[in-house]
């Protein structure tokens, strides 16, 4: 299965008072993210974290990612602050940002899902650009959803199937952004707790 989720900042001390986190130390919100991470998602599993992943030293970092079930792929995020040599050589891929596409005609209704996966939420338009000037395009994005760990009870969430495109972001910590998205659909597909 597939799961995406952000901001996570595992050992940033700071993002406890700045986000109202409910933990008393690092420690204790670090044992409790990997908790939620590790019921939710299986060995076999991969997950897109756009980005904020930790805020720790190299040593911490590798630790967490070998503690924390299934293949990462990192979208980097303005607080992943290591090399991406270093981040290539502990997540399973690593990215700016990551467009995902599923032609699922017959499963999904004969619609198309592209998947725009960035750190920061995006404006109106994206500028897409291909290997010859005419393959460049202008993409309208309304559809938007932040998948902050705050917002998703510290746990990621699966990775959704929209109709057209879908912008997941996380950077805003507090709110849970769904423009444009039936999240009532979106619910039945992720029963949550």
């Amino acid at each position: 299965m597939n799961w995406i989720t952000s901001d996570h900042h595992f050992g940033h001390k700071n993002i406890i008072a700045y986000e109202d986190r409910p933990f008393t130390s690092v420690q204790e919100m670090d044992a409790y993210m990997i908790k939620r991470w590790n019921e939710t998602v299986s060995p076999d599993d991969t997950v897109y974290h756009v980005g904020d992943f930790a805020l720790a030293p190299k040593w911490r970092i590798r630790e967490l990612v070998e503690l924390l079930h299934g293949r990462i792929v990192l979208i980097l995020g303005n607080h992943d602050n290591n090399s991406l040599t270093f981040y290539n050589e502990v997540m399973d891929a690593v990215y700016k940002e990551l467009v995902l596409y599923h032609d699922d005609a017959w499963s999904y209704g004969g619609n198309s899902s592209y998947l725009l996966l960035t750190h920061r939420p995006l404006n109106r338009y994206i500028h897409l650009q291909g290997e010859t000037p005419l393959d460049q395009f202008r993409v309208p994005v309304m559809n938007q959803l932040n998948v902050a760990v705050e917002c998703w009870d510290y746990r990621p969430i699966p990775l959704p199937r929209p109709n057209g495109w879908l912008n997941i972001h996380g950077h805003i910590h507090r709110s849970r952004v769904a423009i444009g998205l039936d999240m009532g659909k979106f619910r039945r597909i992720y029963n949550e707790d």
